[in-house]
């Protein structure tokens, strides 16, 4: 019996999203995705009369995040890039499959955390994270 392919599971966030690495759409492959953007805090006050510690905005680290479909097809590409620490090009496009206009989230990563797992008996899911891999990060432009 052959693997079924991606696009015969369903995503359960939301239907619309277009999720695409390397040029090729993975939308169905994911069953959630979405960015972590955080920012860290740097000590700028030293001593002040009044106490009160004074901070600036530090470092930015970001990632791409969600959950990932244990899809055969799927899996043996997420892993090469993975394994091989391959910088791709990873684009977000909410509601994109329906309206292209939309704003798209971009930007070169790598996959930090790819942790396949099976499951008897239910549709299985897994972690998956990308780092940014180059000083851009994740950018935010018009959609076409």
């Amino acid at each position: 019996m052959p693997y079924p392919t991606y696009t015969n599971y369903p995503k359960r966030a939301t239907k619309r999203d277009r999720i695409a690495a390397d040029g090729t759409d993975y939308s169905n492959a994911f069953r959630e995705f979405g960015i972590n953007s955080s920012k860290s805090t740097e000590d700028a006050g030293g001593f002040n009369p009044t106490g009160v510690t004074e901070t600036v905005p530090g470092a930015t680290t970001q990632s791409f995040v969600g959950q990932l479909y244990n899809i055969p097809e799927i899996i043996s590409v997420f892993y090469d890039w993975h394994i091989n620490d391959t910088v791709v090009e990873f684009q977000w496009q909410i509601d994109g499959l329906v309206d292209d206009t939309g704003d798209v989230f971009y930007g070169n990563v790598t996959i930090a955390e790819f942790s396949p797992v099976s499951t008897f008996g239910t549709v299985t899911s897994f972690a998956f994270s990308a780092i940014t891999a180059d000083a851009d990060g994740i950018q935010l432009a018009a959609g076409t």
